[in-house]
């Protein structure tokens, strides 16, 4: 296209003019204007790259689907645990329904922790913020033994069932199973999470949790106690004295 200097009939142009055409909503008489004026052909294309660059850079401001978002920092503070209980159950409720939202937290998380921090079974505990849960009292039909009683935890907005039985009659080895669920989360987001039994500290296995929330332990050895560690995104839940023996 070639270059114009200037506008064919600039008292006829509005300020607003270039803008509402590229929203689809120009004036008739500035629609049939630019039919004649290459200035402001020029004008429109210049818009239009500047626009298209806008909305790639911040398209999380700009984005009309982005109007109900949380603010972005929300976003940093709900990883950095910072958020009090109500507003991190606002932000948890909206990452459910919110795909850009959810890809901006995955985003950050590449950053949090450093890469020099990452989460392992020896040093998780040093930017992950650990929670405890032991098994109930006696008497309260909560606590479970090898006989398959369930065992019941609700840890913050974690529950978690668990059961230990024998694999088969008269064989002294265990199946340890658990149905892990938290509140505001869908089961996808759980699938794949790491789950960890250990006995005097030592990790003697390891399972994920699967599309619907289930977890197994098979051929675990017999222990007066066992520990599980749930490694979520934002916390190690542990649960203590696990009957098993």
């Amino acid at each position: 296209m070639s270059e114009a200097k200037q506008c064919v009939s600039p008292e006829t142009i509005k300020e607003t003019d270039y803008l509402a055409y590229l929203n689809d909503e120009g004036r008739p008489e500035f629609v049939a204007h630019l039919q004649s004026c290459a200035y402001c052909q020029n004008e429109i294309e210049d818009y239009h790259r500047s626009d298209i660059l806008l909305r790639h850079n911040f398209r999380f401001i700009v984005a009309g689907e982005r109007m109900f978002c949380s603010a972005p920092h929300k976003l940093g503070e709900y990883l950095l645990r910072s958020l009090d209980n109500l507003e991190e159950k606002r932000v948890v409720a909206h990452l459910q329904s919110c795909p850009l939202c959810r890809q901006e937290v995955l985003s950050l998380q590449n950053w949090l922790p450093e890469p020099e921090f990452e989460a392992t079974p020896g040093n998780a505990s040093k930017w992950l913020r650990r929670v405890i849960g032991k098994v109930m009292p006696p008497g309260s039909g909560l606590r479970g033994s090898p006989d398959g009683t369930p065992q019941i935890f609700q840890i913050e907005d974690v529950q978690l069932s668990l059961t230990v039985q024998p694999t088969a009659a008269n064989k002294p080895d265990l199946i340890v199973e658990g149905l892990l669920q938290r509140e505001y989360w869908e089961l996808e987001q759980l699938q794949g999470l790491e789950i960890r039994l250990l006995t005097d500290g030592a990790i003697i296995a390891c399972a994920t949790i699967d599309d619907i929330g289930n977890f197994i332990f098979e051929n675990i050895k017999p222990s007066r106690h066992f520990t599980l560690e749930i490694n979520l995104t934002d916390k190690i839940v542990t649960i203590l004295d696990i009957k098993g023996d």
